[in-house]
């Protein structure tokens, strides 16, 4: 018996031209879909760099906020000053030099050796009244006058919360001409204060958000827009010295800097390349049918 051709039979692919579609087809969407990761990848490396660049940016800004205001807070343990040791006249025209500077300590304080406070300036009893036992409070006060009075070095106690934020208090141990302990200077400084000169930039605050940690998990600093817990998308973990202890610092990309990094540009692009793959295989099959 004779094959009957239908007329479609011209239109019709063979198997192995079938095959070959398939093929061309999935190769071009891979290559698509590799090219899309590659791109998608390169912008998680940039965030990634951008955010350990910029938290060890913070870090030194941080750190040497910090260690201007002890060296100026040393300064009022003058040893030239003769009458310094004496009498609380030396101390106070020191301290308040420096607090009328007004970019740093809210209040400076004499301690005597047993940790008793003197002379508070300028006066708020609301904070810490004359006669006040700093070694009657929190163990990381007492912590950190044992440190000043032991390495003779400036030390901090872990922040504490006031009615009006967190504080830092700083102890410089008094030593004229390496003799006995005379006592303390302490300062006080506002952890705003440092986050507000250290961070003050526009697109730092809304490109990034940060969490400031002291060492037993006390939360010492919150971005002031995001509180949010759990982790962060290409969150940078690093270790700022604070005098002689070390908050721990996470900083990371807010979210609405990763969407504006991750734009629909590569979406797009991707889209573009499978409509190209579907114009290739149709006028492939064009010419396998030809």
């Amino acid at each position: 018996m004779r094959h009957r051709h239908s007329p479609l039979d011209g239109l019709r692919l063979t198997w192995k031209n079938r095959l070959l579609l398939l093929f061309v087809a999935a190769l071009c969407a891979a290559l698509l879909t590799l090219l899309w990761r590659k791109l998608d990848n390169a912008e998680d490396v940039r965030l990634e760099d951008e955010a350990r660049i910029t938290a060890e940016q913070v870090k030194q800004r941080l750190e040497a906020w910090v260690d201007l205001q002890i060296e100026a807070l040393e300064t009022v343990v003058d040893a030239d000053e003769p009458d310094f040791a004496d009498s609380m006249g030396g101390f106070e025209r020191h301290a308040q030099r420096l607090l009328d500077r007004g970019d740093g300590y809210a209040e400076i304080n004499w301690v005597s050796p047993r940790g008793v406070i003197k002379r508070i300036l300028p006066e708020d009893p609301d904070r810490n009244p004359h006669g006040f036992n700093l070694r009657r409070g929190s163990l990381g006060t007492i912590q950190a006058l044992d440190r000043a009075r032991d390495d003779r070095k400036p030390s901090r106690a872990p922040v504490r919360r006031h009615k009006q934020g967190m504080w830092i208090d700083t102890f410089v141990p008094i030593r004229l001409d390496g003799g006995p302990l005379l006592g303390y200077v302490q300062g006080v400084f506002h952890v705003g204060n440092l986050i507000d000169a250290c961070l003050a930039e526009a697109p730092l605050r809304t490109d990034y958000r940060w969490r400031i940690t002291e060492a037993d998990g006390t939360r010492a600093h919150t971005h002031p827009f995001d509180a949010s817990e759990g982790a962060w998308p290409h969150a940078n973990p690093t270790s700022v010295r604070v005098v002689d202890l070390d908050w721990d610092l996470e900083l990371a990309p807010t979210p609405e800097h990763i969407a504006a990094v991750h734009s629909i540009a590569d979406e797009l692009a991707f889209g573009a390349g499978l409509g190209i793959t579907l114009l290739l295989v149709f006028l492939l099959r064009g010419t396998l049918l030809s």
